[in-house]
């Protein structure tokens, strides 16, 4: 507490109006004391001047009385005449009598009379006392020579004021008689007994006349009476021990300067300063505890708003350093909010010091940041949280308001939209608003309208600007236009759409080709081994019809993997011109009706179709699919079957949906097949030409697929529209063909020829098809070599080429697979005939062989007189 208050500026404030309240009590004090003195030594000064007067008018009325007196002696004859009469006879007696009865009725001290040598003769009322000299006092040759002189001074006896007149007779002197007022003790205390006073009569010698006591007389100041007699001055002095009051006062009486010194009793004063004493003391005690208790509340007072003013000057400095401010130690409230006062305009200069230089780089860090913003292409725009534009680059300003430059106040929807309300309201979903709501990055895409009023599609993202609170302020929107973007990307996800679907196709595609190409590696020996077994059966044999059956299970078999290949755009595909109204209704009879016996066609087929390139079998196929589907969709509710036909002469280019590529401008066929089945939903509408895919308990979901393989195959193109209830409508268009020729007719087969024991080399990774092969051909009267491999084949081949005139070879085989060993052996014998024998379709097969394909080309599974036939007519040709 002893520190806190050292510390405190209460301590000094209440010191300060202590040391001025009690040096303003002291001055007061002294100044009343010393007025107090100054009136009382007044009223003592105009008392001792008062008695001054007073002892001056009673010299005066003595000097007077003196001289009446001497009057009086001087006219007195008789004195005269016996003081004459005693200086001739020598008789004293009379003039002593006279004397001492003039003497009784005088007012003076001296009386006396002198020879005219100043000897006294006789001295009334003391006639003893005679004999001494006056000749010395001052006047006496004067009145010797005939003058009446009064004068001061001293005689054998003291000092007095005397009156000489002399004693002449015509003109003989005789002597003076001298009258005369001693100045003396009895002198004093006459004055002191009519004043009450004590006074004293003193000259550059000393006291001469007292009222005082002998032993009060030593505290006199000589040197006082020397100054006041030698000046002509009064001098007040002050016994404080004896509380007197001394005045030394020049004083003439007659011709002689004295120093009178009045002596005033002073102890009425002294009651009355020590009254003054108490009673300011008093006043003091009073006046001190008030100016404590006013110390207290001015100091309460100031330490307030001091103390706020350092606190705030502390929060100051705290605020604008980040930092805690040095606190200065030891030092009172005022000291202390100095030091923060100080401190804190030291932190605010240095803070607009910074701020001026942080203003300064905001505005170049604002002109660089619209320059560099203004260097991107994409528009960049701050949007304030009320929709007002903050800033734009240049590439946003010359999109929405030209040239001019951004004058605000401008608001997004108007510099965006042309709009006089936010896009929010519009419809759209506003950036500001999303992130305002969510604190989030957002992108959206919209549309802007630009100075001119064309629209353009925008990518926007916009990103949050905080506050140091962590609430968004203001947004940033980058926009990009991307109209010609979407465009690409439309057309990309077009592309990659048909991309994916080709992959997939490819994929499904591959695996039918593999999967059709080993079923028919299979189908070939089931179906061989077959005909050989009927070949060798009795005509009567029951079993032929066992035979029989199991060629015709082959022969479907074979069917389906036409399919297969159909879908994968492989086979046996030998285009000619086609009309497809004979062809639709060839396919309706071939169709599968089931239990739709009922159902009703309608034709509507034009009569000048135009003719198409393509594969009889593979377009009959296609029709036969889309037959069947309508009869078993319809089977329950026997509705009706519409087939129509048409030619679209200059047919604008076109893209395909489901193959996903264009189709070039010009003439097509359109066949357009539709019943009023219960319809396909639109989720099994997107998968419908997938293959293997179906809605039939015992379908394969082939058909479809193979018929859009087919078409895709032709440079055609197959759509389908349906709505449940609705039934469904399959479109086809196929190219029409440049060529009108008719449908080539069957070949006849020829097999009478006989083989000439010719070797035939057989090359096949099957074992079971090499055997049958053997078994044919040696039926056929043919030497026949094999080989499992295409590396034993070219063995064979070199060691036997001369005798070997025909090699009937598999395409996939381990080691050097059928192409390349067709071109070895040609290169060995180019003149030997070569027959591909495989499961792939001719395409495939010869795809890479060069210039000169093989001689022949036979896909399996085939029957052995289609093998016969074709090994008879190339060993004819050679």
């Amino acid at each position: 507490m002893i520190m806190l208050l050292r510390k405190s500026i209460a301590v000094p404030i209440i010191l300060i109006l202590i040391i001025i309240s009690t040096g303003t009590l002291l001055v007061g004090y002294m100044i009343n004391i010393n007025d107090l003195k100054a009136a009382l030594k007044s009223i003592e000064i105009n008392k001792a001047e008062y008695i001054h007067n007073i002892i001056d008018y009673n010299i005066r009325s003595e000097i007077a009385d003196l001289k009446t007196s001497l009057r009086l002696i001087k006219n007195h004859n008789e004195l005269h005449s016996a003081a004459i009469n005693y200086f001739i006879s020598g008789n004293i007696a009379p003039l002593k009598k006279l004397m001492d009865d003039i003497y009784q009725n005088l007012n003076t001290d001296i009386f006396l009379v002198t020879d005219k040598r100043g000897i006294v003769v006789y001295r009334a009322n003391d006639p003893k006392k005679h004999g001494d000299s006056h000749a010395g006092i001052w006047g006496f040759d004067e009145a010797i020579s005939g003058e009446d002189i009064i004068s001061a001074s001293k005689g054998p006896r003291g000092w007095a004021v005397r009156a000489l007149t002399p004693l002449i007779s015509g003109t003989k002197k005789y002597g003076v008689i001298i009258l005369g007022k001693r100045i003396n003790d009895n002198f004093a205390k006459k004055i002191y007994d009519e004043t009450q006073t004590h006074v004293s009569f003193g000259t550059l010698n000393g006291i001469v006349s007292s009222s005082l006591p002998l032993e009060q007389r030593n505290f006199h100041d000589i040197e006082f009476i020397k100054r006041s007699l030698l000046e002509g001055k009064t001098f007040f002095t002050e016994d404080q021990d004896n509380k007197k009051s001394i005045m030394y006062s020049p004083v003439t009486m007659v011709d002689e300067s004295f120093g009178l010194i009045v002596e005033t009793d002073m102890s009425p004063v002294y009651q009355l300063l020590a009254q003054s004493k108490k009673n300011l003391l008093k006043g003091y005690i009073i006046i001190l505890f008030a100016v404590i208790m006013s110390g207290i509340v001015l100091t309460l007072y100031l330490i307030r708003p001091l103390r706020s003013l350092r606190d705030k000057s502390w929060e100051i400095i705290k605020k604008f350093s980040g930092t805690e401010p040095e606190q200065k130690k030891g030092s009172n409230e005022i000291e202390t909010s100095v030091h923060a006062f100080n401190l804190m305009v030291e932190t605010i200069e240095r803070h607009i010091a910074e701020l001026k230089t942080a203003h300064h780089e905001i505005e170049s860090g604002q002109k660089f940041l619209q320059s560099v913003i203004d260097g991107v292409n994409d528009s960049i725009v701050v949007i304030g949280a009320g929709y007002q534009v903050k800033l734009l680059n240049s590439t946003a300003r010359r999109f929405s308001l030209g040239d001019p430059p951004f004058e605000g106040p401008l608001y997004c929807y108007q510099v965006n939209h042309k709009s006089n309300k936010p896009c929010g309201l519009a419809g759209e979903e506003c950036p500001l608003s999303s992130v305002l709501k969510t604190k989030m990055p957002v992108t959206v895409i919209h549309t802007h309208t630009d100075k001119d009023g064309s629209a353009s599609k925008f990518e926007i993202m916009a990103s949050p600007i905080f506050d140091e609170k962590g609430e968004v302020i203001q947004i940033i929107e980058t926009s990009r236009d991307i109209t010609n973007r979407l465009i690409l990307e439309d057309a990309k996800k077009k592309l990659d759409e048909r991309i994916m679907l080709e992959q997939k196709e490819q994929s499904i595609i591959t695996l039918a080709g593999g999967i059709a190409h080993d079923f028919n590696n299979i189908l070939m020996g089931v179906m061989g081994n077959a005909e050989l077994l009927q070949m060798e059966l009795p005509l009567d044999s029951r079993y032929k019809d066992f035979t029989k059956n199991i060629i015709a299970s082959s022969e479907r078999m074979a069917e389906l993997t036409k399919q297969l290949l159909a879908y994968a755009k492989t086979g046996i595909y030998q285009p000619r011109a086609v009309f497809i109204n004979s062809h639709i209704k060839e396919a309706l009879n071939l169709a599968y009706k089931g239990q739709a016996m009922n159902i009703e066609v309608i034709f509507d087929l034009s009569d000048d179709l135009s003719p198409v390139f393509a594969d009889p079998g593979q377009i009959n196929q296609v029709l036969i699919s889309l037959f069947n589907n309508a009869f078993e969709a319809m089977e329950k509710s026997n509705g009706k079957l519409f087939v129509q036909t048409s030619n679209v002469l200059n047919k604008a280019a076109w893209e395909c949906q489901l193959f996903r590529h264009e189709h070039p401008a010009g003439d097509y066929v359109h066949i357009r097949i539709s019943d009023t089945g219960p319809g396909i939903s639109k989720g099994m509408l997107k998968r419908i030409f997938e293959p293997f895919y179906t809605t039939k308990f015992m379908g394969r979901g082939l058909g479809l697929a193979a018929a859009a393989g087919i078409i895709e195959r032709h440079n055609g193109c197959i759509s389908v529209d349906s709505e449940l209830g609705k039934g469904a409508v399959f479109d086809i268009f196929l190219p029409c063909s440049k060529e009108i020729t008719g449908e080539a007719k069957p070949e006849v087969i020829h097999s009478d020829s006989k083989p000439a024991g010719d070797t035939v080399l057989i090359a096949d990774d099957e074992p079971q098809i090499l055997s049958l092969l053997n078994n044919i051909l040696a039926m056929m009267d043919y030497k026949v070599l094999k080989a499992l491999t295409g590396t034993e084949a070219l063995e064979i081949f070199r060691k036997e080429k001369d005798k070997v005139k025909l090699a009937i070879l598999d395409i996939q085989m381990p080691g050097i697979d059928g192409r390349k060993l067709f071109a070895e052996m040609r290169a060995i014998k180019p003149s030997i005939k070569v027959i591909i024998s495989t499961g792939y379709d001719e395409k495939t097969a010869i795809e890479g062989m060069g210039a000169h394909p093989p001689d022949g080309f036979i896909q399996k599974p085939y029957r052995s007189m289609a093998l016969k036939e074709m090994i008879r007519q190339i060993l004819k040709e050679n």
